[in-house]
């Protein structure tokens, strides 16, 4: 009896042996394996932690762009309102400018030179100085024949004129002024002291005119009555000019 239990025990033994059936390593492989789940669960968490932390991170970096393009667009339309201000200052600027020169893109100009050709004698008090050709009359104000300019609008004028002086016989000199209608503004002269010696004055002034007014040179009481100038040396001219015209 007592060997046919050792023969029983040894074939079960075998037997668990051959079917790599071994009671207590099974319990140790579970342990083993309840550690690798356990550590792959634990890898699972973390990984779930870190795609949770970037989507955190992802959702306020898109923020962040949202907000930041938000201040660039308000930058970019700042600075077209700013562009637009002063765009138009720029134009109102230049709407005014046009509106008060004479000399802008909508105004008609008013300017003009006109020389004297040749040597006037036997001039009288008082008569006004022709100067016969015209080298520029912009708006037409300038008189040849008579040597008047009429201001075809009101506003602020530059008026300037020369006259030469040659001494034929004895100390001779010519004082010119400037007139509007019969009222002298400021007078020029020129001095010869020796035979066949040329002497240039001139004068300018900037004053306000009145739209009919006529402004004109002439020759004064006292001095010679002779001015001289040439075809080639213009040396006796008048010129005249608007600088900003009234409304």
């Amino acid at each position: 009896m007592v060997k046919f239990s050792i023969i029983v025990w040894i074939s079960v033994v075998a037997f668990l042996n051959n079917g790599n059936v071994k009671p207590v390593e099974s319990e140790d492989s579970n342990a083993k394996a309840d550690e690798k789940y356990e550590n792959v669960l634990q890898e699972l968490k973390a990984i779930k932690r870190e795609v949770e932390n970037y989507r955190k991170t992802s959702t306020r970096l898109l923020q962040e762009n949202k907000i930041m393009k938000n201040e660039l667009d308000k930058l970019h339309v700042n600075d077209q309102i700013q562009a637009k201000m002063i765009a138009n200052k720029r134009l109102k600027r230049s709407k005014r400018d046009e509106s008060t020169c004479a000399f802008g893109q909508n105004q008609s100009p008013v300017a003009f030179t006109a020389y004297l050709d040749h040597h006037k004698t036997n001039l009288g008090v008082d008569q006004a100085i022709v100067y016969n050709k015209v080298l520029l009359n912009k708006g037409a104000a300038y008189n040849v024949y008579n040597g008047m300019f009429t201001a075809p609008k009101s506003g602020i004028y530059i008026f300037s004129w020369s006259s030469a002086a040659r001494q034929t016989g004895a100390i001779f000199d010519i004082w010119i002024n400037l007139v509007v209608n019969a009222s002298t503004q400021t007078t020029a002269v020129a001095e010869s002291r020796l035979r066949g010696h040329d002497h240039q004055g001139s004068s300018t002034v900037i004053i306000h005119v009145n739209k009919g007014d006529v402004v004109w040179t002439k020759r004064l009481s006292s001095g010679g009555a002779e001015i001289h100038s040439e075809p080639e040396r213009r040396v006796s001219s008048f010129t005249g000019a608007l600088l900003f015209a009234e409304d």
